[in-house]
């Protein structure tokens, strides 16, 4: 019996330290594959990724960009990252406009239980939300929080949760978190071209079934080795994943 509490207590600094891995949600090297509908005809795949750092009302940002089959690179906007909240400078008030840059935040990865939190998001504008809930999930086998949330703003209020995945982001577009038209489904994230994260990862309750919205599809999804790596087309033979299922040819 002693040796069984001495080996438990051997191990809660490994807990402790499993229990605060916490993975930057800016990362230079980060991919976020999305899919929309496009013209509302067809579906496509296109990403927001990481591209260099630039400074912004004293903060040290990410430059975030956005590429689409039919675009090319364009810049949407700079973030940074305190204490597990994301912040966005908005480009209402662009530099060189003679107003002060305006930072609202996107995302709070260290909020608790119960919290309720005011963010602006561009499909929504400033909106209030409350942590319903927080469980553990595990996405590519580590451990990653996953906020359930739930709409308490007076007006323009949503009935289903939404929900986010720590380091992640939502499971629709990364400014928004309910079904907008045409809207966009969250496909998968990378880091240096290794898979960390996809549909999912969310969990079953969190997987959206309104094909309708955006069907995920096609020849176009990105697919993976078991390792989480990018893979240039189906392999001849072996085991591989696409839109969060595992084949084997």
């Amino acid at each position: 019996m002693r040796n069984h509490i001495l080996l438990f207590v051997a191990f809660l600094p490994f807990i402790a330290m499993a229990q605060d891995d916490y993975e930057p949600f800016l990362v230079e090297g980060k991919v976020w594959y999305y899919e929309t509908i496009r013209q509302q005809t067809q579906n496509v795949i296109g990403k927001y990724f990481i591209d260099g750092d630039t400074l912004i009302a004293g903060k040290n940002c990410k430059k975030l960009m956005s590429e689409w089959p039919d675009t090319a690179p364009y810049s949407i906007g700079a973030l940074y990252e305190e204490e597990k909240k994301v912040w966005m400078f908005s480009f209402s008030n662009p530099q060189g406009s003679g107003k002060e840059p305006v930072a609202r935040l996107l995302y709070d990865f260290g909020c608790k239980e119960g919290d309720v939190m005011e963010v602006n998001l561009v499909a929504y504008g400033e909106m209030m939300l409350k942590v319903e809930k927080i469980e553990t999930v595990y996405s590519f086998t580590r451990p990653r929080r996953l906020f359930t949330l739930i709409d308490v703003s007076e007006k323009n209020r949503h009935s289903e949760p939404a929900y986010w995945l720590e380091g992640v982001g939502s499971r629709r577009d990364m400014f928004s978190l309910w079904r907008i038209t045409p809207g966009a489904v969250f496909v998968s994230c990378e880091i240096d071209g290794r898979q960390v994260a996809n549909q999912s990862s969310f969990g079953p309750a969190a997987i959206i079934t309104d094909i309708q919205d955006v069907s995920l599809p096609s020849a176009s999804s990105p697919i993976h080795d078991l390792l989480g790596r990018l893979l240039k087309g189906t392999p001849q033979k072996g085991i591989y994943i696409k839109n969060g299922r595992k084949y084997v040819k």
